[in-house]
């Protein structure tokens, strides 16, 4: 994962982790992952897989889980190596407008035509904290 951030940021926008403010160390984003259930063998995918990536340390820190439908087992996506570099890649813009002071929030930076049209499931998201909080492509 390390290599795939640091070339993101030296080949996109020649950005040091070094310099990248505190504030904007943690980003959230969002694509296409697939999930396989431990428990019972279910896989699926879902438009709207998150994780958290840290810049400083060029690394992912998290991956939300989902609840499988057939078992509700929580369960962590996995990514395609360029579906990763993908979110990646738009984290960084994100950060390197945040820091221009440019960036316009209109919810939808990290979505296309057909993550905007995908179902969600709210109650087996853990971002969406299982269906009790905000829905989180919101």
């Amino acid at each position: 994962m390390a290599h795939i951030i640091r070339e993101a940021m030296s080949d996109t926008h020649d950005l040091d982790p070094a310099n990248i403010p505190d504030q904007y160390r943690y980003q959230n984003v969002y694509g296409r992952g697939t999930v396989h259930c431990g428990a019972c063998f279910h896989s699926w995918s879902s438009y709207i897989s998150w994780i958290t990536v840290d810049l400083k340390k060029c690394r992912l820190a998290r991956r939300f889980q989902q609840k499988c439908q057939s078992c509700e087992t929580a369960n962590t996506p996995y990514f395609k190596t360029e579906e990763l570099e993908r979110m990646i890649k738009l984290t960084i813009a994100r950060v390197i407008s945040l820091m221009n002071g440019t960036y316009d929030n209109t919810g939808t930076d990290d979505l296309n035509d057909t993550q905007l049209d995908a179902p969600h499931d709210s109650d087996r998201c853990e971002k969406c904290e299982y269906g009790e909080g905000r829905p989180c492509y919101e």
